[in-house]
């Protein structure tokens, strides 16, 4: 299998649409018991949408106060769904996080 080949299709690679539907660990079917990524402070989530788009399972984003045109994902804090989180990384679930900055777009950098 090519390194470079999505492994899964689109439509499977994020199973839950929200991170209160996202079960505990030991919950989750042996199926899905694969390496996720998370992105955390998601602003859009264009990155967890090209993570889906290569094939990679994804947890859905977070990101509390969503931007314009990221209505495909549903608003979560990551202060509230921290305890979860733990539990993923300790299960060896999440394998790949990025965590977002700040963005400012169309204004200068804070000097």
């Amino acid at each position: 299998l090519d390194a470079h080949q999505p492994t899964l299709k689109f439509n499977e690679t994020m199973p839950w649409k929200s991170w209160k539907d996202v079960p505990e660990p030991d919950a989750v079917p042996v199926p899905l018991r694969r390496g996720f990524f998370l992105e955390i402070f998601a602003g859009t989530g264009h990155l967890t949408m090209a993570m889906r788009t290569a094939g990679v399972p994804c947890l859905p984003p977070i990101e509390k106060e969503k931007e314009k045109g990221a209505g495909w994902f549903e608003q979560s804090d990551v202060f509230e769904s921290l305890p979860k989180i733990h539990g993923w990384i300790d299960a060896g679930l999440i394998h790949m996080i990025h965590f977002g900055t700040e963005c400012m777009m169309g204004q200068p950098l804070p000097m």
